[in-house]
């Protein structure tokens, strides 16, 4: 049997809304074609990022970081790229940090950046309505 969550939040507070997506869809494995499946998870100890487990036939492959650096001392090299794209297309890493078949550095943008321009999105996505 399936346990009910519930999670209570202020709408208008944009972290809060965030943690909360994380709890409900953090876990849950999501099958793509060809045996890869990929699982998003929230950072879980101080200093970890949001990252994606990446997997071939339910074990892990890589490890994703939301910036797009590996973690857990996993690589990509096995991933083929229509992969990192589907994961890519859902935001859950960032596309400027992925240098496919690149010998380039990447380009670091600052983290808060990032979450200024997902506030923006959650702004002006609530403005809509």
């Amino acid at each position: 049997m399936d346990a009910n969550l519930f999670i209570f939040y202020r709408t208008d507070d944009l972290e809060a809304a965030q943690n909360a997506a994380f709890l409900v869809e953090g876990g849950k494995p999501v099958e793509l074609q060809q045996g890869w499946s990929y699982r998003a998870d929230p950072a879980h100890v101080m200093g970890m990022q949001n990252h994606v487990h990446i997997m071939l036939k339910k074990n892990d492959v890589s490890i994703i970081n939301r910036d797009g650096t590996q973690s857990h001392g996993t690589s990509r090299d096995k991933v083929p790229n229509w992969v990192i794209d589907k994961i890519k297309a859902r935001g859950l890493i960032e596309s400027a940090y992925i240098i496919e078949a690149s010998t380039a550095p990447p380009i670091l943008v600052p983290e808060f950046t990032i979450g200024t321009a997902l506030a923006h999105y959650h702004i002006a996505l609530a403005a809509r309505r």
